[in-house]
């Protein structure tokens, strides 16, 4: 990034790395794309955002990360789940209190 690579460029099925780190729990490499303006909103050709993603597979701090960067906790996922809908459907209660305490709605 500091030679000119542009975070929020698309890949395979418009993922871009933000989602990419999401999706592994990678909290190092997310604070550096945020800090280089990653887009926390991006939305992939399934619907997914990165909060989706880690709040799925229930990456604690990568949601704390995202949530410290003003992303939306409303956005539904590719099965119409949001983020704390799909955290509570995968047992990921601490995921899905953090994400309650930052105004998610139902679940």
């Amino acid at each position: 990034m500091q030679h000119g690579a542009d975070v929020n460029s698309r890949g395979t099925l418009a993922w871009m790395p933000l989602h990419a780190t999401a999706i592994r729990g990678h909290s190092n490499t997310i604070k550096v794309l945020l800090e280089y303006g990653a887009d926390v909103n991006a939305v992939t050709t399934s619907h997914n955002t990165p909060l989706y993603l880690s709040s799925d597979w229930g990456y604690l701090e990568v949601v704390q990360l995202l949530l410290k960067h003003r992303v939306d906790v409303h956005i539904p996922g590719s099965d119409n789940l949001t983020p704390i809908q799909v955290a509570r459907s995968q047992g990921h209660v601490k995921v899905a209190e953090l994400l309650l305490e930052h105004g998610a709605r139902g679940g």
